[in-house]
C-alpha cells in the first residue's frame, strides 16, 4: 500500500506507448565510458560487429531503435562488471546528459537550498528527449522522497541498465545541488512493464 501522502506531480502519458527508440548520444556516451574503464575490447567481442557498426556509425542527436539499445546493454551486462564500476559509468552519463539536456536553474527553497521539486518538470522533459516512448510518472511520497514510476521501458529489465540508471539519477540530481541519500528500486516487473524508483535526499 502506498502512503496516504502520495501525490502525483506528473502523471503517466498513455499516448507515448512503449519505448521505441533512445537518443544515440545515450548509447554512444555509454560506449565512451566503457573505453575509459578499459573494458571496450571485451564489450566489442561480446556484441555482433554489424550491431556495433549500427550503434557507432552515426553521431549527433538522432535516434537509435530500442532493439539496438537492448543489444548494447545485454553486451554490457555480459561483462559482469562490479556494481561500483557500473555506478561510476551511470553517474558519468547522468552528469553529461543532465548538463546538456536539463533546463538550467532548478529553483531554490526560501533557505537557499536546492529543491528537487522545482526540477521535476525539467526531469520529465529530459526523459522525453532521451526516450521515444515509455512513460514516467512522478509521485511525491513525502517532503524529501520522490517515486518515479516507469512503464513500457524494457531497458529496465537488464541488470546493468538498472544499476547504471540509479546512479544516473543520483548524479543528475546532484548537478542541481540536490544530494540524493538513497536510490533504490522498490517494485520491479520483468521486461520493464513496471519499475518504481524511489529517491530520498538530505
Amino acid at each position: 500500500m502506498h502512503s496516504e501522502t502520495r501525490e502525483i506531480l506528473i502523471p503517466h502519458d498513455p499516448a507515448r506507448g512503449p519505448l521505441r527508440a533512445v537518443r544515440r548520444m545515450l548509447i554512444q556516451s555509454s560506449v565512451a565510458e566503457l573505453k575509459q574503464l578499459g573494458v571496450y575490447e571485451r564489450y566489442r567481442v561480446g556484441i555482433a560487429p554489424a550491431l556495433l557498426e549500427q550503434i557507432m556509425d552515426q553521431v549527433g542527436p538522432g535516434w537509435l531503435p530500442v532493439e539496438l539499445a537492448m543489444e548494447h546493454y545485454y553486451a554490457c551486462d555480459a561483462l559482469e562488471l562490479d556494481p561500483a564500476d557500473i555506478e561510476r559509468l551511470g553517474a558519468a552519463a547522468g552528469e553529461n546528459l543532465a548538463r546538456t539536456l536539463l533546463v538550467s536553474g532548478s529553483g531554490s527553497t526560501p533557505e537557499g537550498e536546492a529543491s528537487p521539486w522545482s526540477a521535476i518538470g525539467a526531469f520529465s522533459r529530459m526523459g522525453k528527449r532521451i526516450y521515444e516512448g515509455g512513460s514516467s510518472q512522478y509521485v511525491r511520497l513525502g517532503p524529501k522522497q520522490l517515486q518515479i514510476e516507469n512503464i513500457g521501458n524494457p531497458l529496465l529489465s537488464v541488470r546493468y541498465y538498472r544499476v547504471a540508471h540509479l546512479a544516473f539519477l543520483r548524479r543528475a540530481f546532484g548537478t542541481l545541488g540536490v544530494k540524493v541519500t538513497d536510490a533504490k528500486i522498490t517494485n520491479f516487473r520483468p521486461r520493464g512493464a513496471m519499475v518504481e524508483v524511489r529517491l530520498t535526499w538530505a
